[in-house]
């Protein structure tokens, strides 16, 4: 697992997380994705189609695509880490920081908090507001995926964790938060 640690610069926290999970998620887009199904769908399973279609598969032995964004804010300065396997390979198209192998230590009294996470043409938040997942056009080569998924359950993907492991629980986590087939003759 590849750690980079980055600096947030002050007052410009917010935009500073977008464009690092923006970054990541237009990395290797060279065309946007395509768009429809050979069978008809609900409605109601369109969004989650579109959001899975944009995880390649990939061998079990190769690194996964994804890379998680966590932030950590003190009096000391605010402070961003990537946390990606085969992230080092990606340091020419990232921004310059401190790379290493294991979770450093944040800035003060600060602990790491997920932000999202990032595959190419994908960029996921999660918003516990929400009731089912859904997903909306960020630009014209990278989708935003909201997932319903609170605090609580986000202290699960520790910056220390295994991205499989995080995979997996996010796939049950979506699976959870799908709504109940409607009695629809369409389906």
């Amino acid at each position: 697992m590849d750690y980079l640690l980055l600096p947030l610069r002050e007052g410009r926290t917010e935009e500073d997380l977008h464009d690092l999970l923006l970054k990541v998620a237009e990395d290797g887009q060279d065309q946007p994705p395509m768009a429809g199904y050979p069978v008809e769908v609900a409605p109601n399973l369109r969004d989650t189609l579109a959001f899975l279609e944009g995880f390649p598969l990939e061998a079990p032995d190769s690194p996964s695509l994804w890379v998680r964004l966590y932030a950590a804010f003190s009096d000391e300065g605010d402070q961003a880490l990537l946390v990606g396997e085969g992230l080092a390979r990606r340091r020419a198209d990232l921004p310059p920081g401190k790379w290493g192998e294991s979770v450093p230590a944040p800035r003060g009294r600060a602990s790491w908090g997920l932000i999202g996470m990032a595959v190419p043409g994908w960029v996921l938040l999660f918003d516990e507001s929400l009731e089912y997942p859904v997903q909306e056009p960020l630009n014209e080569r990278v989708r935003t995926a909201f997932l319903p998924l609170d605090a609580q359950d986000g202290a699960l993907f520790g910056p220390s964790q295994d991205t499989r492991i995080v995979q997996g629980t996010l796939l049950r986590a979506l699976f959870e938060a799908l709504p109940d087939r409607e009695d629809d003759e369409s389906l």
